[in-house]
């Protein structure tokens, strides 16, 4: 009988034990939990700080790049990588999500490219003009010289607006016939030009050679007077 409550106050013993270790091991684990949980969350608030702070200094230096295509091509990758980072996952739903945003990505690219493309081609258009304008307005008044170069300026107008891709054929047909009335006016123009400037040499030349004679006759009359 004794060796029977020997037994039973041991089982007591051993349990209470057992449920005494249970219940440390249960406080450590939690402590433990706490503190992992302490050091993930000190973690992440240290990743955002650094991740904002990278941000800043990602925009100050696009901020601080001249206006222009390379500027806003590198505010666009900007804003597009930080779209990218926001979706978390890698299933079927995130990756359609990323396609899409790629494929927008490419399309504001090839936007910003043709815009500073049509910019280009605008501005060298527009210096062309200026230059064939200074030509004309250096060019002698009625020359030849002066002709060539309004008909260069009326080729490049003609070409300028023939470069619209909306134009139909029809339209542009009658832009090549608005030229080219423009053409034969200038030429018949500077034409008629030649030839009142040879009429009026010429008259000018007969008028002299009339004066030369008529004072010749004059002499003639004086020179026989005195005689």
């Amino acid at each position: 009988k004794k060796y029977i409550d020997f037994n039973n106050r041991k089982s007591e013993i051993d349990k209470t034990g057992v449920k005494k270790l249970s219940a440390l091991q249960n406080e450590i684990a939690a402590d433990d939990k706490q503190a992992i949980d302490e050091k993930k969350k000190r973690a992440e608030e240290a990743a955002k700080a650094a991740e904002e702070l990278n941000n800043k200094l990602q925009d100050a230096l696009v901020n601080a790049m001249r206006e222009g295509k390379d500027k806003e091509l590198a505010a666009l990758k900007l804003s597009h990588e930080r779209e990218l980072k926001e979706i978390k996952g890698n299933g079927e739903k995130q990756m359609q999500v990323r396609g899409a945003l790629t494929q927008k990505y490419l399309a504001d690219i090839a936007k910003i490219e043709q815009q500073y493309n049509e910019e280009a081609v605008q501005k060298e258009a527009d210096r062309q003009a200026r230059i064939l304008q200074l030509r004309i307005d250096t060019a002698v008044k009625g020359s030849d010289q002066e002709l060539k170069f309004r008909l260069d300026q009326l080729t490049a107008q003609r070409n300028q607006e023939l470069e619209n891709e909306e134009l139909t054929e029809y339209e542009k047909s009658l832009i090549r016939a608005k030229y080219a009335a423009q053409e034969n006016d200038f030429i018949k123009q500077h034409e008629e030009e030649k030839r009142a400037k040879k009429q009026e040499a010429l008259q000018a030349e007969a008028d002299d050679l009339a004066a030369r004679n008529e004072a010749a006759l004059n002499q003639l009359q004086i020179d026989g007077e005195s005689t």
